[in-house]
């Protein structure tokens, strides 16, 4: 079994088996400060948030096509003209005017102003728009909190398995002191003649057989742990802060 473990880790890792070997590692329990009470960090529930908001914005836009549309504008007008002859014909008492001139300039003019557009002969259009965009942000919120009411009980359930997966650790490690114990005292009594060789290796079995269960409750220990952090959103920032560390 640990060469076939041996052959799987230098397939996944890339390194060599004696690399492999020289690692040694401690298994132990995964412990938390503090363990989060929201899946507020879920990419489902950032995704599902960004949407809903999108489809207000939306909803809000189209229940602003019923208003007029106010705008401003502005212009400006500058006159300057060259060699300029004006005649003005049939005028009264002066008889005929003209006016010969080679340059004339006039200052700027300015003009402002605000406007209105209003859409009055569209109100159906309008109406089956903002219809729309009502369902449709109807349908995310709903879906958000689907998600959320889904998530939420996924998260009750995980801290539930976490914490019996705790619990069952600190009954095996407990069972393992005594099958220490155990077997210490079997020893003693083969020893000096006070059992066989049987019940020795009986002793001897038992303790390997819950060491074994010790190491198993431990691992599932660390599969609750990482679960946890999988339904919370924070397991891709507890790897970070461990690099860091």
């Amino acid at each position: 079994n640990k060469n076939v473990l041996l052959a799987k880790l230098e397939y996944l890792t890339r390194m060599t088996k004696s690399e492999l070997e020289t690692i040694h590692y401690q298994l132990q329990s995964l412990l938390f400060s503090e363990i989060s009470s929201s899946t507020n960090n879920r990419a489902e529930i950032k995704a599902l948030e960004a949407v809903t908001k999108a489809k207000e914005f939306a909803y809000r836009k189209e229940k602003g096509s019923y208003l007029p549309t106010v705008f401003a504008f502005g212009n400006i007008t500058y006159i300057n003209a060259f060699d300029t002859s004006i005649k003005f014909r049939d005028v009264p008492v002066a008889g005929d005017v003209t006016l010969n001139a080679e340059h004339i300039r006039v200052e700027p003019a300015a003009a402002v102003g605000v406007g209105l557009k209003w859409d009055i002969f569209h109100g159906n259009t309008n109406t089956k728009n903002v219809k729309k965009a009502e369902i449709e942000l109807d349908i995310s919120k709903t879906k958000l909190k689907d998600t959320q009411e889904k998530l939420e009980l996924l998260l009750f359930k995980s801290k539930s398995d976490f914490k019996t997966a705790e619990q069952k650790v600190l009954v095996a490690r407990q069972r393992t002191k005594i099958a220490e114990n155990n077997l210490h005292l079997a020893t003693k009594q083969f020893n000096i003649g006070l059992v066989d060789v049987t019940e020795r290796l009986a002793s001897e079995n038992e303790f390997y057989k819950v060491n074994l269960n010790y190491y198993n409750q431990i691992l599932n220990q660390r599969r609750a742990s990482i679960n946890l952090l999988m339904v919370t959103g924070d397991l891709l920032n507890k790897i970070n802060n461990e690099n860091k560390n």
